[in-house]
Formats: structure tokens, sequence, C-alpha cells
């Protein structure tokens, strides 16, 4: 990487550099070089759609590693003003307020179904065959829906700037039913490891965070808890295949159960030792 560029972010799957005072440049990582083309036309297909979701300019290679150029925001993540906010609320409220603008988006007919990638994903990482078989059953009977889900939507994800906010990496985004994304966003804000989610926050601020943000959705009707149990349990699996430690030691041990024995409720998913 060339001396000249500074690194500023880094995530999962990409690094993201300082091109000049209005461009930043995002490489991804080896493993995730073949994910560049279709995020790249994802945001361009919905930058025009809403404000938050920033444009993207054009696609390059720098030192054999794709990536593509798009604006500068200036300003953290809601994950970095979080580690000096006390109130869950304060936390919790951006986002819904943000999620609910995501909502108006109509999905673009391109965009696949999170079923269908999730199943795949299951099918060829998931090595234990009764979980997998399960969970793939459990699978099938869902609505598939038609939300625009991001597919990655945490705090960490979320950029402030001049008091508005921006939504990034739109790589996971497809069409669900909205309990997909729920789902997702409560495991990785309870569960994932500091560098995932939420950094300097400890776990019991987790589910306060988690608490007040479906509080929100049930207050504007749009909470299904059986749904959304269903999108836990499933989530909770397709997080097992990636190997991450957090996730293993903390679900694990009570995915097959819940899957094959006793059906549990959201709160008791929610509420497991991390540690």
């Amino acid at each position: 990487m060339p001396d000249s560029l500074q690194k500023i972010a880094e995530g999962f799957t990409a690094e993201i550099f300082r091109l000049d005072a209005d461009r930043v440049l995002k490489l991804y990582k080896p493993p995730f070089a073949s994910v560049r083309d279709a995020e790249f036309e994802k945001m361009r297909l919905l930058a025009d759609c809403a404000d938050f979701i920033p444009p993207v300019y054009e696609t390059v290679t720098v030192d054999n590693r794709p990536g593509y150029t798009m604006p500068f925001i200036d300003g953290p993540s809601l994950r970095t003003l979080s580690q000096n906010i006390a109130d869950p609320n304060e936390i919790a409220d951006p986002m819904f307020t943000l999620y609910l603008r995501l909502l108006n988006i109509n999905t673009p007919s391109s965009f696949e179904s999170v079923s269908d990638r999730i199943a795949a994903r299951i099918t060829h990482h998931q090595k234990d065959e009764k979980m997998r078989t399960a969970t793939l059953q459990l699978l099938s009977t869902l609505p598939p829906g038609s939300h625009l889900c991001h597919g990655d939507f945490h705090a960490g994800n979320i950029l402030i700037s001049d008091s508005a906010s921006y939504l990034i990496d739109w790589n996971g985004s497809a069409r669900s039913d909205l309990h997909a994304d729920l789902a997702k966003t409560l495991i990785l804000t309870r569960y994932a490891p500091p560098s995932l989610a939420l950094q300097g926050n400890g776990y019991d601020q987790r589910a306060e965070i988690c608490c007040a943000y479906l509080t929100h959705f049930s207050h504007q009707n749009l909470l299904d808890e059986s749904l959304l149990t269903q999108w836990l349990l499933i989530r909770a699996v397709e997080f097992q295949t990636f190997n991450i430690p957090s996730f293993q030691q903390s679900l694990y041990l009570h995915i097959q159960t819940w899957l094959t024995d006793t059906p549990p409720n959201h709160h008791q998913i929610l509420s497991l030792d991390p540690h």
C-alpha cells in the first residue's frame, strides 16, 4: 500500500483509506475480493434513492486489491460515539430513525433474497448435519418478504456528520422480511466482538441497547415476536459458520437444543452470558 494513503478505518472485509480532502478508497481484503463488484453495483443503484446512502464514484485496483472510491464523510461512526454514551436510548434512537428511512426504499428487482443467501451459506459451511437440516427446514417456512434489508445494520456502519446520518457497507443488502435484518442487528449488537459492533460498551449495556431498539419496533407495530425468534435462531446458526469465537462460545451450546427440542423466545436468545 502506498505510504501516501492514510488508513482511517478497517472492518471485517475491507480497509478505508483517505485519498484526498473529498474522497476515500475502500480496498477489500484478499478473502473478500469478489465482493467489490456486487457492492459497487448495489450502492450505485441505491444512492439515488436516499440521501443517507453515499454515492460511489469508480472501481479501482491498488496493489492487486479491488476497491472503489466514494465521498469522504467527515464524522465518527455511532460505534465510536457510543463509547462516551451511557444512555442506551442515545444509541438506539438514531439507529431506529435511520432504519425507518431505509424501510421507505423500494427494493431493486435485481436484489437476491436473504433466505437464498443464508441457505447457501448454511448448506456449504454448517458441518453439523442435524443443525443444518433443522435450520434449512425452518428457513423454508418463513415468508420471503419484500423489504430492503441492509444486511449489516449496526452502529459501526452508521456515520454521523453535521447531525446527518449515513449508512455504509451495503454488500449484504438483499430482499426479505424486516425481521431478518432486525435479527442480525440484535445478534451483532449483543454478541459480536468489540471490533465488529460496539467498542467499549459492556455486554450489559449492549443488552439495554437491544431492548431499547426493540421497543421502537414494538411501538410502531413493526414487531412480530414469533418471526423475530425464528430469524434470531437462523442468524445464530449463520454466524456460527463464520467461526468467530464469541459467537461460538455464546450461542453454539444452545442452538441445537433450541432448533430440535425446546423453542425459545427472543428474550432467551438475547440474554445469554456472552463470556
